[in-house]
């Protein structure tokens, strides 16, 4: 089975660039088919009407695809269950919406026994955005500040001033942090190495898709945008860059050209040149200045 992260929200699965995500969702309906199963669950955060508009959309994804398949909608309150829910691990696949990283861990953290089950009997998760964010061993739930210092934009802080970072539900190893291309994660991540709260990260754009294939642990890139692998080093942070093969990578902007400037300094270098031909002489002497009268 795969994890599917979509570095986007969920109340735009089709992708925030407008070319969608189609063979994301193609793959992970063929995973979840193969489990013979077929109920599949939409989990979403908020109040009954925002779950509904947040859930109709998602569960769009599966009966497009799979008209005979049965959706299970679980809507999380703001107060986490006292009790595992039921059936999780009986699925043939989950999609986990987006919102707030805590809410999702408050609300599926006392199920982490049965997601786990569930992912290693072979059914997929799809994950937007706080869905994805949520899988890691250790989540981002929010923040804008590391030691005083800003490191996030403000509106994307979930409420947290300082960096929080939480137990999160522990199906994949690596810290995912979603919208990195639209909310400016890089400094971030960069922060949370050097100052040791992490060892590595990833980062997913809007539009983007990492997939992570449980078994093998292998990775792949699908989708428009780009992921981003944040790895501690000695001298720093090593980030490396990738993108869906399938995609062509757009050519480097061209240098800038400053005719303008050049203008300007060929300017002031001619009038540097005239006043020290004035200054020595035509024939490099110091010229002296001639008194009338005399």
């Amino acid at each position: 089975m795969s994890f599917f992260l979509v570095g986007g929200g969920s109340e735009s699965p089709e992708g925030a660039d407008g070319t969608g995500l189609d063979e994301v969702y193609d793959a992970f309906i063929e995973e979840a088919r193969s489990t013979g199963r077929s109920t599949l669950a939409v989990v979403v955060c908020g109040s009954p009407e925002s779950a509904e508009v947040y859930s109709s959309p998602l569960a769009g994804i599966v009966t497009s695809r799979w008209p005979q398949a049965q959706i299970r909608t679980i809507r999380l309150t703001d107060e986490p269950p006292l009790t595992p829910l039921e059936g999780l691990d009986e699925l043939a696949g989950i999609i986990v919406g987006g919102g707030r990283v805590a809410d999702y861990l408050a609300g599926l953290g006392p199920s982490a026994d049965q997601l786990s089950r569930l992912v290693r009997g072979g059914s997929p998760w799809l994950g937007f955005s706080a869905g994805a964010m949520a899988t890691a061993v250790t989540a981002i739930e929010g923040g804008w500040h590391l030691q005083g210092r800003q490191i996030y934009p403000e509106a994307a802080s979930e409420g947290f001033d300082e960096l929080a970072l939480a137990q999160g539900l522990g199906l994949v190893s690596i810290t995912c942090l979603a919208h990195n291309d639209t909310c400016g994660g890089d400094g971030l991540l960069i922060s949370a190495i050097d100052s040791g709260l992490l060892s590595s990260a990833v980062a997913v754009d809007e539009g983007t898709c990492l997939v992570i294939h449980h078994s093998s642990g292998r990775t792949q890139v699908m989708g428009s945008g780009v992921v981003r692998w944040f790895t501690k080093d000695p001298q720093g942070v090593i980030v490396r860059s990738e993108r869906s093969p399938h995609k062509e990578v757009p050519p480097p902007p061209a240098a800038p050209r400053f005719a303008g400037m050049a203008r300007v300094a060929a300017a002031a270098r001619a009038a540097h040149q005239r006043h020290d031909t004035e200054k020595t002489g035509p024939t490099g002497d110091t010229a002296v200045p001639v008194e009338s009268g005399q």
